[in-house]
């Protein structure tokens, strides 16, 4: 019988084992190592998204249904509206929980079989 911890999450989870040994190691805010890894993935990330000099990235700490409460509740009006591609129990709470509480949150049922291409968010007609 294994003596590891088993990680519970909702949905499928798999954790190679280069990602496991790389968080063996204990990291600090305070560590120099630290400061300058977060200072170079948030310098990438605005260049994959073309961001540079116009925007910053704030990394954010704790499981996805809190930063996506933090980023709709921080980018969405109050007067705004939310649609929620609907594929499973995580986006149903997303559509519960994220809107401020005098917008909106639409649902999208979405097969979970299909594929996704990002694009860009348009108001809806009547809107």
């Amino acid at each position: 019988m294994s003596t590891e911890p088993y990680l519970l999450t909702p949905g499928p989870l798999t954790t190679s084992l280069r990602t496991r040994q790389s968080m063996l190691r204990d990291w600090g805010s305070w560590d120099v190592d630290f400061n300058s890894i977060t200072g170079r993935v948030r310098e990438r990330l605005l260049e994959i998204v073309h961001g540079s000099g116009t925007h910053e990235c704030v990394p954010m700490q704790g499981s996805g249904t809190f930063s996506v409460e933090a980023a709709v509740g921080t980018l969405v009006p109050r007067t705004g509206h939310v649609l929620v591609p609907q594929n499973g129990a995580y986006c149903q709470r997303i559509a519960r929980r994220s809107p401020p509480p005098t917008s909106s949150a639409r649902c999208a049922p979405i097969p979970r079989s299909r594929t996704w291409r990002w694009c860009t968010a348009r108001p809806a007609p009547g809107s």
